[in-house]
């Protein structure tokens, strides 16, 4: 072949090849994507073509791959390497990408989910040739029985390492690893959302009255009435309470913190996570009364413990014995403990060994807070209002939580729907078919008194009336249509029967009895 041939067969760089290889039974392909420098043996650099490499069953198969790598190195973006493995790739985003796009204590959380979910059943496979279905498969392997969990990870762990891998395979996507997000295309995981416990008006009394006197009482006083988050609660300041306002008005709490435990640092003080996390809360009086009582205590345990002026940064309004944070750990143990006792009957003389059935049993700080939203629904309170208060980024959010709250009002919805309409929400048994013609004045005449709304019984010509104030405003105009009377009347003539036999017997002593 001439010198000029073999120019002319000369492929430029991102044309690719195909080719047979007979003896492993497959079909290559590879793409040349540029030059990279390697040594040269002698202690030098030499420059050598990059090459990206396909394999497939058939010819057609690795045709394809080879366009889409084609394309991909004509639009200019990163060739993907086939051997890269899930477990590279999450390494890759761990350490160079997840830092501060999220706080400290999620990133270590999501440190968490790749190492322990994830990791292990997909960090070997190759990414190219990972698929929606490896995706539920893992998912579904991590319902399965272990020893150390019985009942497999639940709901929230599957949902969460889902969603960790599919922001992690978006940006291996934006990076021209992977053409398509097969985190995505997997079947989500459902999770039912359980209706929360909250305390009834009866048991928010029996509590309150259990912890009086506690050295947590304003700690729990303040989560049940304003509904705050453990993480927030745990982290006012006395600069975000104004118990004395100048101009009179209501004291006010304003949440900004939030107290959070991040590994390897312990207990740390940081921002609140969102914008309607951050809010200003008017302080119920019973609160105050309480806050301006647990302020004057505290003044006294830090000259008597020699406390520092502050603690992780902030003039904490709750603190322990030696002036130090709260831990969360240790507040729900309190509360447990508290709500256990609250309203006991005890066995022994000791108060120890509770009677079977009397207490309020174990409750969790948030549902403390689930428990204020819920009092305040049934005290009338607009569901945006609550909202705000709990700082939820949205009434969606609420309206979902307390959906199960909710669920009695739509009754109230029904009957003011029907108010608006002009019926009522009765029972129809109670409500008569209507009618008002000559046979209900003979039926009256016969009875010796006047035709009443109970004579309106069944309409001749099939028209029904479906509540008995339609039933005396419809007898009312036809006795006036057929006396060829026009007069103004009460409105009570058509609120009840009483009435409408008043104007009744007026009229007909007043015009006589109607034909």
């Amino acid at each position: 072949m001439t010198t000029a041939a073999k120019r002319r067969r000369t492929r430029g760089n991102g044309e690719g090849g195909i080719r047979e290889d007979k003896a492993r039974g497959r079909w290559v392909a590879h793409v040349t994507v540029g030059w990279e420098e390697v040594p040269d043996g002698d202690g030098g650099v030499t420059r050598r073509q990059k090459r990206k490499y396909v394999v497939g069953k058939t010819k057609r198969e690795v045709a394809e791959r080879l366009r889409n790598l084609q394309g991909l190195n004509d639009a200019g973006v990163p060739v993907p390497d086939q051997q890269m493995t899930v477990g590279t790739m999450l390494d890759l985003w761990v350490k160079d990408v997840l830092p501060g796009t999220v706080a400290k204590a999620t990133e270590g959380q999501y440190q968490d989910v790749v190492r322990l979910y994830i990791k292990p059943r997909l960090g070997q496979k190759k990414l190219r040739d990972l698929t929606p279905t490896d995706v539920t498969r893992m998912l579904r392997d991590m319902e399965k029985p272990t020893a150390d969990r019985p009942n497999g990870y639940s709901e929230t762990a599957r949902r969460l390492a889902r969603s960790i891998l599919r922001r992690a395979i978006r940006w291996a996507e934006v990076e021209g690893y992977v053409s398509r997000n097969v985190a995505a295309l997997a079947h989500p995981v459902r999770v039912e959302r359980p209706d929360g416990r909250t305390m009834t008006p009866e048991q928010a009394q029996i509590f309150l009255e259990h912890i009086r006197g506690d050295r947590h009482e304003a700690l729990f006083v303040t989560a049940l009435t304003l509904g705050l988050r453990i993480s927030e609660l745990l982290a006012i300041g006395w600069d975000d309470i104004n118990l004395e306002p100048a101009d009179g008005s209501r004291p006010t709490l304003t949440v900004r913190r939030g107290l959070k435990r991040i590994k390897g640092e312990g207990l740390v003080i940081d921002g609140v996570k969102t914008k309607t996390s951050r809010r200003t809360i008017h302080l119920p009086d019973a609160t105050a009364r309480v806050l301006r009582a647990h302020k004057a205590k505290q003044t006294q345990e830090k000259a008597q413990f020699g406390w520092p002026a502050k603690s992780l940064g902030v003039d904490l309004v709750f603190r322990t014995v030696t002036g130090t944070a709260l831990d969360p750990t240790n507040v729900w143990k309190s509360l447990s403990d508290a709500t256990q006792h609250a309203g006991a009957e005890y066995l022994d003389a000791d108060r120890k060994q509770i009677k079977p059935g009397t207490g309020l049993g174990h409750w969790h700080p948030h549902e403390l807070r689930h428990s204020a939203g819920s009092l305040l629904l049934a005290q009338g309170v607009p569901l945006k209002m609550i909202s705000e208060m709990l700082g939820h980024s949205s009434i969606t959010v609420t309206a979902d939580v307390y959906a199960h709250v909710l669920a009695p009002a739509k009754d109230d919805v029904a009957a003011a729907m029907d108010k608006a309409i002009g019926t009522v929400n009765a029972d129809m048994d109670s409500v008569r078919p209507l009618v008002f013609d000559r046979a209900a004045f003979e039926r009256a005449a016969e009875r010796g008194g006047a035709p009443t709304s109970d004579d309106v019984t069944v309409l001749a010509d099939g028209t029904r009336l479906d509540s008995p104030d339609k039933a005396r405003r419809f007898a009312v105009e036809m006795i006036l249509q057929r006396a060829g009377v026009t007069e103004p009347l009460d409105p009570e003539v058509f609120e009840s029967d009483a009435g409408f036999a008043a104007w009744l017997a007026e009229f007909t002593s007043t015009h006589g009895a109607v034909a």
